[in-house]
């Protein structure tokens, strides 16, 4: 574990360069001592080591409190205004923690800041219990890094993307929605040609009355749920006070769905207590969602899944990685596997779930099943692949 600290000494008062200067002679005695510097009365201190340094903090205090006695100044307070801890571990993503900056993993090491951390916190193990709540929480999120490959990339501008506007152009419109339609008509049709998928249509929502006949709340993976779909408890007081005012009014409302974009139990009413077994897509908005059916050979389709979305990619110039997770659904184990691509900070193009016959079980289905989302807002930005920001000189990424 890597530890870098910035600590703040509040003194009674200003102090000259002499003083200074014999103070940080003390300090470059320090095993983990980097660097300090003077502003008015307040001195910064930084250290960096392994393992947790922030114990040295109480005896550079009392030393420095030691030597400054003699310059008739005092240390009316101290506190830690930045703290870096590395974990090395395979979590990638960020992680909600107390008290901390931010907690994020990169699948080489896991990043923890904290920030104005009061001198009373410093006490009782306060970092080595942060340390191993976070890597608690690892053990139970954790995404294993599969795959990563470099590239140029792409640039492009995220919070545009998330407005539906990208480089100046409105992403839903006909001049950028013709590269999304004509990226979403190759991979329909390589799907077909690999795979011999049938198009299947599917309710836009997955109710909440079903999930609660057959009790199979807990299948639903965390990963699995976007958006739940609600209906406010009056639609028409809703509408004239978003009318009257411009501003949607807080409102009761009553959960109806959760969106069938991303849930693996999309394939239960197309095929519902069947012996079919075999591949089908449908798309929903801007996804496209592949399910399949499959026993003896389920394995090796496994496979040849996973490696028809590396081929796709790698026909791009498009820097991505292939995370895996691991999910305990019921009795079962389950794969989660996600393909991100990056673009200005890294984006999930495509989810893929194999939960062997957690579903099909359920639903009387004799076969293991699979599920694909494939997003086209996501895989849509390989399209403007290059550096240029001209409108009329944007060049996509070519198909080879």
């Amino acid at each position: 574990m890597v530890s870098k600290i910035e600590i703040v000494l509040i003194l009674s008062q200003e102090i000259d360069e002499p003083i200074y200067k014999g103070a940080k002679e003390k300090l470059k005695k320090i095993k983990f001592f980097v660097s300090s510097y003077l502003n008015s009365n307040r001195l910064y201190i930084n250290l960096e080591g392994f393992g947790d340094i922030s114990k040295v903090i109480p005896e550079i205090v009392e030393e420095l409190k030691i030597y400054f006695k003699d310059y008739r100044v005092a240390i009316r307070d101290y506190y830690i205004l930045n703290y870096e801890l590395e974990i090395p571990c395979g979590f990638v993503g960020t992680l909600k923690f107390p008290l901390a900056f931010s907690v994020v993993g990169n699948g080489e090491c896991c990043r923890i800041i904290f920030r104005d951390i009061e001198k009373n916190l410093l006490k009782n193990d306060f970092v080595g219990r942060a340390v191993r709540y976070v890597e608690n929480k690892i053990k139970k999120m954790s995404y294993q890094v599969v795959e990563c490959r470099d590239a140029e990339g792409i640039e492009a501008n995220f919070e545009g993307i998330r407005k539906g506007i990208l480089k100046g152009f409105n992403f839903y419109l006909p001049n950028t929605a013709r590269r999304i339609s004509d990226l979403k008509g190759k991979i329909i049709s390589d799907l077909k040609k690999k795979f011999g998928c049938e198009e299947i249509f599917v309710p836009e929502l997955l109710p909440i009355e079903l999930i609660e006949e057959y009790n199979i709340s807990d299948l639903i993976p965390k990963e699995a749920v976007s958006n739940f779909v609600s209906k406010p408890e009056s639609r028409d007081l809703v509408y004239d006070a978003f009318y009257l005012t411009g501003k949607l009014p807080k409102f009761r409302a009553k959960n109806r769905a959760i969106l069938f974009n991303d849930v693996p139990l999309t394939f239960y009413k197309a095929l519902e207590n069947t012996k079919q077994r075999g591949f089908f897509y449908y798309t929903n908005c801007t996804k496209i969602n592949l399910i399949f059916f499959e026993n003896e050979n389920y394995n090796a389709v496994k496979k040849e899944i996973i490696n028809f979305f590396r081929e796709f990619l790698n026909k791009f110039d498009v820097k991505y990685r292939i995370l895996k997770k691991i999910l305990n659904l019921r009795e079962t184990k389950a794969e989660f596997y996600k393909f991100e691509i990056m673009a200005s900070k890294w984006l999930e193009a495509v989810r893929i779930l194999f939960p062997e016959d957690v579903y099909t079980k359920t639903f009387k289905i004799d076969a293991k099943s699979g599920h694909v989302t494939i997003d086209l807002d996501k895989l849509g930005i390989i399209s403007y692949g290059n550096k240029s920001e001209g409108k009329e000189n944007i060049k996509g990424a070519s198909l080879r």
